[in-house]
């Protein structure tokens, strides 16, 4: 993983404790997926049955 803002990947051994650890990762993604929005739901108007 690689701390945001940075190059340098952040080994999980490098937390304190694996609660730590989740929340950095929990937060990384919840960064990455708002970046990143979930395209449209297709529906009956794009010609698909």
């Amino acid at each position: 993983m690689v701390q945001p803002g940075s190059a340098v990947p952040v080994p999980s051994s490098g937390f304190a404790t694996p609660a730590d650890a989740d929340a950095f990762y929990a937060a990384a993604f919840s960064r990455w997926q708002a970046a990143r929005p979930a395209p449209a739901a297709k529906t009956h108007l794009d010609g698909k049955s």
